[in-house]
């Protein structure tokens, strides 16, 4: 192993389902909201564009901590809203990005300590980064990291992908 990330203290959740019922509502608004409600009356009134811009510009606002910690957080947080939008868009249900959204909370905020939500939500593992901050993300562990921006760019040309072969099909079948 790299020993990027290792683990020095595991901490005790007693609410820990409170956590986890309180990280997904969060996941759930936020999503309802943005690609529920917000992207939708974009993509209709306007254009598919317009609606991924606005978007992506509100999703990282709304995630503001990620401008205290850096460039790359602040590119993570922008590639992870495109992934979501284009998983949204290949999967055609609002539940696929409530998902994925809600595990990268769950794992990597409450089990893994490696993002921030707010100041109070506990973690059960407390990781101390590597000197290399770039594949660490030093001490915004996994939030910074050089890795993350990697995954969510392949995640989002996957769906992307995909998304463009289904429209492709159906332009072939009419």
């Amino acid at each position: 192993m790299s020993k990027q990330l290792t683990v020095t203290n595991k901490n005790e959740i007693p609410t820990l389902w409170l956590w986890i019922i309180s990280a997904c509502i969060n996941v759930i608004m936020q999503e309802l909201l943005v690609r529920g409600y917000i992207y939708q009356f974009l993509k209709e009134r306007y254009n598919l564009l317009a609606a991924v811009i606005v978007t992506t510009v509100l999703f990282t606002v709304v995630h503001g901590g990620a401008f205290e910690a850096g460039v790359i957080p602040v590119i993570n947080v922008i590639t992870m809203c495109l992934f979501t939008t284009a998983m949204y868009e290949s999967e055609k249900t609002l539940l696929a990005p409530i998902m994925a959204h809600a595990i990268w909370n769950i794992v990597g905020a409450l089990f893994l300590g490696g993002i921030s939500l707010a100041d109070d939500y506990p973690h059960m593992l407390t990781m101390q980064a590597s000197a290399n901050t770039l594949l660490s993300g030093g001490e915004y562990k996994i939030e910074a990291s050089i890795v993350t921006l990697i995954l969510n760019a392949a995640l989002f040309a996957i769906f992307y992908i995909k998304d463009a072969d289904q429209e492709e099909r159906c332009a072939h079948s009419r």
